[in-house]
Parts: structure tokens; C-alpha cells; sequence
């Protein structure tokens, strides 16, 4: 009986210990890359892990695209004929069971020779057998093989099956940042497919620096082109006649209804470091991340992409090793630069922005903030009056009005100490001022402490000292600071689990000896005898 319970304790405690040793080697890559920062949900990669022959490489490159900030993966499930889901299972069980990463899938157009049944039979298909799928793209650059009124049922026929089974989000076709692209939402509208999605998706693929113009303008400028051509398509919408509304016909969301305007998902963004360098990649892909970001009807935005193939789009090569890309990508993702501007927000159909703000000291006790709205054309917008709130002890505010197009405010206080200004356009708070009321000379300065220039305050002077938008700090959310070592905790939190393991083997030895101890002192005495 004895020799049984030893045998079962040996091999439990070898399973166990397997166990252990399993998970540790599976989940290594995770381990060891850190535990990510992330502050946005807004930015994902293409990953193409489907298309990944080896399991190891699979689990690297969801490694990596966690490691880097990512919080959303695009992946291609590939029309065959006949279908192999062999690979695509392989890859949703991998990125749903290895990590926290919200999965965009892409249904690919099968072809003019396959009929609409076809079509809806893959898509059924597809769409059941992966219920975690966070949102849907119907096919990529469809518009370089179909017009919009052929794209048109297949849009339909596709979101009539996904709403039917889930209210996730349906992404009408990439489309290439171009005339012809606009062309191709004017002919969505005309043809009755414009409410059938949820938003839009876009390629905006630039040629060179972001900030600077190819053939069709800035990154900005293409943006805006865009964004223009949305807000006519969803005005123009509201008066096409289509029958029923699709949030009854076709189970949609009903902010998808007519006249609704439609966000931007650039379900592609990058740059090749083949052909730019590796260099101009790391700063381009993340100058245009920012100016797409600092657009509130730009929703999400993936960058194409994580591992090089064919050519040089990837943040690794094609050993996995990280490229600069990789480094600058992460650290923006990590940093408040990749939280959307707090200077930015939506007025009808107006993003506007604090354009800049002056603040005048009288060097007595009364300050004026002078601010500028700008919509994004650039021009002043003077019909929408900011907010300013000043707090932390007793103010007033004598004089507020408009005054070459900028709003000017004036604001006493006696009282000595610092002030706070808030500018704000209804909740939205633009930016912040802070003026220091000295009490001993009785001069204001603007930011005392900052690092730039300071006003010196010996130098009074009752003539007005102006200090310029620098002085103006545009508030933010609060965030937890990035770890200079990002990897140190996670480190630290792997050599916890592994003494915990050996602690475990230990202890089972002991058990083990304990239970044959009568053996062990047998065979002992017997030597000794």
C-alpha cells in the first residue's frame, strides 16, 4: 500500500512540476518583455499572425505587438476556396489566449466568379466560428476591383449576418487616401450602402514627412479633405430615400442611421524603411500617428506593420529583432503625446482649437488673457465664446469681450498669491494660466516656476509685460509615470514564481522522504550493519 501512495506522490509531484515548468516557457515572451503602459485605446498594428508557420513565431509577434502599447491587432481571415481555417484557428486562439489585444478582422473579397452566396456563407461562416471579434473590416481596397454601388450588397448582405449575432462594429473597405477614394463614399451614399457601417476605413499613406506635402497635401490637409467629404455624405444621406431604415431592417446600431457622420478607422498607416530609411521611419510613423490622432473623427488607427515579409513596413525584421521604429513607437504609445490634444474638440462640425493665448500683467493687480480660437481651416472662430475660471482666492473678472477676432479677458484681484485660470468652451477645458501675485513687490509673473524665461522681478515695470503661449500649459490627464526600466518588474515578478517553484519541488521531495523514511533508515542500517 505504501509502495502505492510513493508511487502516486512521485508522479504527482512530477506533473506538477511539468505544469509549472510549461507555463513558465510558454509565457517567457510575456514575462520577460514587460508588462506594457498603455494610455489610449485608440492605436492598433497588422500583425498577419495567421500567415506565421511556426507556433513560436506566432506567440513573438503577439508578444511584441503587446510589448510595444498596442492595444488592437488587424488580422486577415483569408478567403480559400475551399475554406482552411486551420491557421486563422490557430491565430484567434493564440492572440485570445496569450493577451489582452482586441482583434479588427478583415473579410476579403473571393472574386468576381464567386457568386453573393458565396460570399454569405463565408461570412456567416467566419463570423461564427470567431465569436471574440471586436470589430469587422468588409474587404481591403476593394475600390482598386469594384465600384461602390457593386461593393454596395456585399456591405449589406455583411452586415445584415454580423449585427444579427453581435453589435460590434462594421468597418466599410480601406480605402486609399486619394480623390478617387472620396469618389468611392459618393457613389456609398448613391448606391444605399452609407448606413450600413459604422465607420469608415481609410489608408492614408503619405509620401515622405507627414507634416510635409505630397501630391495631395500634408497629412493634416488629406485628413481634412476627408473629414469634408464625410460630413457632405452624411448630410446628403439623410435625405435618400432607402425604404426601410436599417436599424429595424437590418439589425444596425441606430447611431448608424441616416445623416449619422461616420468616424475614420485607418485600418493601415506606415512607412517603408526599405525605401525612406530606418531613421525617417521611426519619426514619420510616429509624426503622422499624431497628426491623425489629433483629429477627433479619426477613431482608431493601425500601423502596417508589426514583422518585415517582403518588404521594410515592419517595427521588426525578419529575425524579430526590434528596429528603431519599434523603440519610438512604444515610447510614444507610453507617453501623454499619445493621448488626444486636451485643445481639441468637436463643435458641430468644427474641431476647434486654442490657437494661442497672451497674458498681461499691469505689474499692479490685474492680469488680461487674450485667447485665439482657431477651427482647422486655420480660421478664427469668434461665435463661440470660451470660459474663464479663475480660482484660489478671490477675483473678478471686469471685462470680457471680443476684440479683433480674439477674446480678451480682464481679471483684478487684490489679493496676493497665485491664481489659476481655466479657459474653457463649455465642459471642454482648452488650457490653463497661472499668474502669481507677489506679496512683497506687488508684480504679477506668469509660471514662476517653469523653465522658460521668467519675468524678472526687480524689474517692474507698470507698462504691460506680455508673455507668450509657451507660458500656457494645456492640461492633460493624469497618467502613472513610465518605469525608466520597463522590464524590471516583470523581471522581478518572474523570479518570485520561479523560487515559488522550487519551493514546491522542495516540498514535495520532503513529503516523499518522509513517507519512505522507514525504507530510507532500512537500507541505511543494513550498509552500517
Amino acid at each position: 500500500m505504501r509502495n502505492k501512495v510513493t508511487l502516486g506522490f512521485t508522479i504527482l509531484s512530477t506533473l506538477i512540476v511539468g505544469v509549472i515548468v510549461y507555463f513558465v516557457v510558454q509565457n517567457y515572451n510575456s514575462f520577460a518583455d514587460g508588462a506594457p503602459v498603455t494610455l489610449t485605446d485608440d492605436f492598433g498594428i497588422v500583425t498577419f499572425v495567421a500567415s506565421l508557420p511556426a507556433r513560436t513565431n506566432k506567440l513573438t509577434v503577439i508578444s511584441k505587438a503587446t510589448k510595444a502599447g498596442f492595444t488592437w491587432t488587424r488580422e486577415e481571415f483569408t478567403y480559400t476556396d475551399p475554406m482552411n481555417y486551420v491557421p486563422f484557428d490557430s491565430a484567434y486562439n493564440k492572440i485570445t489566449g496569450k493577451s489582452n489585444l482586441k482583434i479588427l478582422g478583415l473579410l476579403t473579397y473571393p472574386g468576381p466568379q464567386k457568386s453573393h452566396d458565396v460570399w454569405k456563407n463565408y461570412v456567416a461562416e467566419t463570423v461564427g466560428r470567431y465569436p471574440g471579434i471586436d470589430a469587422w473590416e468588409i474587404m481591403n481596397e476593394v475600390d482598386n476591383e469594384l465600384t461602390a454601388a457593386e461593393y454596395t450588397p456585399y456591405l449589406k448582405e455583411a452586415h445584415s449576418i454580423i449585427k444579427a449575432r453581435s453589435n460590434v462594429p462594421v468597418i466599410c473597405t480601406g480605402l486609399t487616401a486619394r480623390p478617387e477614394a472620396y469618389e468611392f463614399w459618393d457613389g456609398l451614399v448613391a448606391s444605399g450602402g452609407w448606413a450600413y457601417c459604422d465607420g469608415l476605413g481609410l489608408h492614408p499613406y503619405h509620401e515622405g514627412d507627414p507634416l510635409a506635402p505630397d501630391a495631395n497635401g500634408t497629412l493634416s490637409e488629406e485628413i481634412e479633405k476627408a473629414i469634408l467629404d464625410i460630413e457632405k455624405n452624411s448630410g446628403a444621406s439623410s435625405s435618400t430615400a432607402l425604404g426601410a431604415s436599417p436599424s429595424t431592417a437590418s439589425g444596425a446600431n441606430p447611431s448608424t442611421a441616416l445623416g449619422a457622420s461616420k468616424k475614420i478607422w485607418v485600418t493601415e498607416f506606415g512607412y517603408d524603411s526599405k525605401v525612406v530609411g530606418e531613421a525617417n521611419q521611426a519619426k514619420w510613423l510616429v509624426e503622422g500617428m499624431s497628426v491623425l490622432h489629433s483629429f477627433p473623427e479619426v477613431e482608431k488607427i493601425f500601423a502596417f506593420r508589426l514583422y518585415e515579409h517582403d518588404n521594410g513596413y515592419g517595427l521588426v525584421n525578419v529575425n524579430y529583432e526590434e528596429k528603431p521604429a519599434f523603440a519610438t513607437t512604444r515610447n510614444w504609445l507610453a507617453s501623454t503625446a499619445s493621448m488626444r490634444p486636451t485643445n481639441l474638440f468637436s463643435q458641430g462640425k468644427s474641431s476647434i482649437r486654442i490657437e494661442g493665448a497672451t497674458v498681461i500683467s499691469d505689474g499692479k493687480d490685474q492680469f488680461t488673457i487674450i485667447v485665439s480660437l482657431k477651427d482647422r481651416k486655420g480660421e478664427y472662430v469668434s461665435n463661440i465664446k470660451p470660459t474663464i475660471l479663475v480660482t484660489g482666492g478671490p477675483a473678478t473678472l471686469t471685462d470680457f469681450e471680443l476684440k479683433n477676432q480674439e477674446w480678451v479677458a480682464k481679471i483684478a484681484s487684490t489679493d496676493k498669491g497665485q491664481k489659476n485660470a481655466e479657459i474653457k468652451v463649455g465642459e471642454k477645458v482648452l488650457g490653463t494660466a497661472v499668474v502669481f501675485f507677489s506679496a512683497t513687490e506687488g508684480e504679477s509673473v506668469v509660471n514662476p516656476a517653469a523653465t522658460a524665461p521668467q519675468l524678472d522681478p526687480t524689474a517692474v515695470s507698470h507698462e504691460p509685460i506680455i508673455t507668450m503661449a509657451p507660458e500656457i500649459v494645456v492640461s492633460g490627464p493624469a497618467v502613472t509615470p513610465i518605469e525608466t526600466e520597463p522590464t524590471a518588474r516583470t523581471k522581478a515578478g518572474l523570479g518570485w514564481f520561479m523560487a515559488i517553484e522550487a519551493v514546491i519541488a522542495i516540498f514535495i521531495i520532503m513529503i516523499v522522504i518522509i513517507l519512505n523514511r522507514q525504507r530510507i533508515n532500512l537500507g541505511i542500517s543494513q550498509k552500517i550493519g
